[in-house]
């Protein structure tokens, strides 16, 4: 039979074997509650490299309008050869040429005559008169200069009168002054032809010249000049 000492010693054993147990238990349970860490995996993947842009696309030229080709001219055909006719097929088909009528012939214009005489006379008047000296005739030198200078004053109106008509019976004398520069002044109609447009013609004539040009010797005069 087991003795007191044995049951003794056999429950201390149990009761340590039990705290042991125990403390075990106690000390597993606060583990079991505790999360455990979540454990995050990381995944090295390289950096997306940048997309090319799109390169805009040129716009493209227009293409240069073709012109059309020019169609190739097309040679006219040679014209015929003209037949040769004789005359008296030309006679025969045509009938006899008729001669051109000949144009009237203009009548000549007449230059307006110049009194020389008359006109000589007034000159050497007007020298006798500016000048202190007894009168004295023109030698021949002065009446070849007087000459010329009439001739010349004869073509100046001759150019620029315009006579109204044909009328050969109608007869007009002028009276002007010439001054030593050769201006023509007082221009007076001293024998009327009828015909006011006659007379007037001729001082329009007159006034278109203006300036005979100087007088010979550079003396101014008074001179008639008749006009039919």
């Amino acid at each position: 039979m087991e003795t007191t000492e044995q049951r003794k010693a056999f429950r201390l054993s149990a009761a340590l074997h039990g705290l042991f147990f125990a403390g075990l238990i106690i000390a597993a349970i606060p583990q079991s509650c505790q999360k455990q860490p979540e454990i995050h995996v990381f995944s090295v993947v390289a950096p997306p490299s940048e997309q090319a842009k799109p390169t805009p696309k040129q716009a493209e030229a227009p293409k240069p309008k073709q012109k059309p080709k020019p169609l190739p001219s097309k040679e006219a055909p040679p014209a015929p050869a003209p037949k040769k006719m004789s005359y008296a097929e030309f006679v025969k088909k045509e009938g006899k040429p008729k001669a051109p009528k000949p144009k009237p012939k203009a009548a000549p214009r007449k230059a307006p005559k110049i009194n020389t005489q008359s006109i000589t006379q007034e000159l050497r008047v007007v020298l006798t008169s500016n000048s202190n000296e007894p009168p004295k005739k023109l030698n021949s030198s002065d009446l070849a200069a007087i000459d010329a200078y009439n001739r010349k004053l004869r073509q100046k109106i001759d150019l620029v009168w315009e006579k109204p008509g044909d009328d050969e019976n109608l007869k007009a004398t002028v009276q002007f002054s010439v001054t030593h520069s050769g201006d023509i002044r007082n221009v007076q109609v001293i024998r009327r032809s009828g015909n006011p447009l006659f007379d007037s013609s001729i001082q329009q004539a007159f006034s278109k010249i203006g300036n005979a040009g100087p007088p010979p010797g550079g003396r101014a005069g008074t001179y008639q000049v008749s006009f039919s």
